[in-house]
């Protein structure tokens, strides 16, 4: 048989076995550091600024659509394992704003599916170990800086006042001076989530000395910083994190370190510790308050079992259900249950609850797998601890109030599940800088 004359080489953007091109997997530094760059200021106005925060979000979609239309749906990670649990998020949350009882106010609530989507747009951004570098460092800096700033405010009035670092969120408002949009235990919750991504690598990976005595000052610092909020709820989120990270991680070393804890305690400020004799006292009004949330949630929720009442509904609800206290005097309206699960269950009804602890444990269950992995460097497998550490923080600490739904804490929390998918499916910190 005669050889053809033509012989057409395989084409780079489609390789005959479906694999993704040397030249896209490596990525075009200036295709993609604008990109990265985004992700870094998100990060950063979840902390310190509305603005910049919102702006940075939409500048980041610009290009990410434009990268997707040069070369393609690669350009997204997988996220293996909570794929289907998002897909039955959003599938629920859609079915409880249609269904609900005020669909104009739960469709309006756009920003819920933005979050979900922070996941892929971080994901898609990191290339390489210098762009992770650069996205946690950005975490660490901004969680330092709002600490710095809350005992900045405490020296300069004098007194600490809780609301006083605080703002209703405004995507576009700056807020105070140095752009606080939280409240204090939405303050609370992001340092729990940064402080668990420097604890864990600090006290229970092997880590260079001289990195490890650098991430154990932020780790400190950042504590200070949950203490000076008086947030119970992050205080509770940034301990359970430690407890459980260092029980799976490094049992002897977490002895010593709650060894340490129990001796700094007593040596704390006595204004630091006011709020941690309340814990069990049913008599205190934040306590009852939560007792009652409860009561109240579980009864909304056995009106609308499926569907829910649709977000951001929990308030109009409540009218119709609250009780009087005193003569002409009715409880306080609630914007929510101050609780992630049973939120979800009055909102978005038995089928979001299902989602909400199905994309956690499935999250949970793929970070300890690559913890697990026998051929990660020493530096993944201690970015994957503080990771695994900062979600536990977040997860628990929204036992006690409703984290899921306020704009800046959840989004850092789904930065940290991008980075942990770069991380253990790009593998980016295993190359060069």
């Amino acid at each position: 048989m005669s050889e053809p004359i033509f012989t057409q080489p395989p084409s780079e953007t489609t390789p005959l076995d479906g694999s993704q091109p040397e030249r896209l997997r490596a990525g075009d530094p200036s295709d993609h550091i604008g990109l990265t760059l985004c992700c870094s200021l998100l990060t950063l106005g979840c902390f310190v600024s509305n603005a910049l925060h919102t702006a940075a979000l939409c500048l980041g979609w610009i290009l990410l659509l434009r990268r997707l239309c040069q070369h393609g749906r690669f350009e997204l990670s997988r996220l293996p394992g909570i794929e289907s649990p998002i897909a039955l998020y959003i599938a629920s949350f859609i079915a409880s704003s249609v269904l609900g009882i005020n669909p104009a106010v739960s469709l309006s609530y756009t920003s819920e599916l933005t979050r979900i989507s922070v996941a892929f747009l971080v994901t898609s951004s990191l290339r390489c170990r210098r762009d992770a570098v650069i996205l946690l460092s950005t975490i660490v800096v901004g969680a330092c800086s709002t600490t710095a700033y809350a005992f900045f405010q405490h020296l300069w009035g004098g007194e600490y006042t809780r609301l006083l670092i605080t703002r209703a969120y405004r995507p576009f408002e700056l807020g105070t001076p140095f752009g606080f949009a939280s409240t204090c235990n939405d303050l609370a919750v992001l340092l729990a989530m940064s402080f668990g991504l420097v604890a864990a690598p600090a006290l229970f990976c092997p880590i260079s000395r001289r990195l490890r005595a650098l991430l154990a000052v932020c780790a400190l610092f950042m504590g200070a910083g949950i203490l000076r909020t008086l947030s119970r709820s992050g205080l509770v989120g940034a301990l359970a994190g430690l407890l459980i990270t260092g029980r799976l991680l490094s049992p002897k070393r977490l002895l010593i370190v709650v060894g340490g804890l129990i001796c700094l305690y007593p040596a704390l400020p006595e204004d630091l510790k006011t709020r941690h004799y309340q814990f069990f006292d049913a008599s205190v009004v934040p306590n009852a308050f939560r007792v009652r949330m409860v009561e109240l949630s579980l009864e909304m929720a056995r009106e609308h079992p499926l569907w829910g009442i649709g977000r951001r509904n929990f308030g109009e609800m409540q009218m119709r259900l609250r009780r009087t206290i005193a003569p002409g005097i009715k409880e306080f309206i609630s914007p929510n249950a101050h609780n992630n699960y049973l939120n979800v269950l009055v909102e978005q009804g038995v089928f979001g609850l299902i989602a909400l602890v199905w994309l956690q444990i499935s999250l949970f269950t793929y970070l300890l797998r690559q913890l697990l992995r026998t051929d990660l460097s020493s530096d993944s497998r201690a970015t994957l601890a503080g990771l695994f550490m900062a979600l536990v923080s977040f997860t628990l600490a929204g036992l006690f109030d409703f984290y899921w739904g306020f704009a800046l804490p959840v989004t850092v929390s789904w930065i940290l599940v991008g980075i942990a998918y770069a991380v253990g499916e790009k593998r980016v910190l295993e190359s060069p800088l």
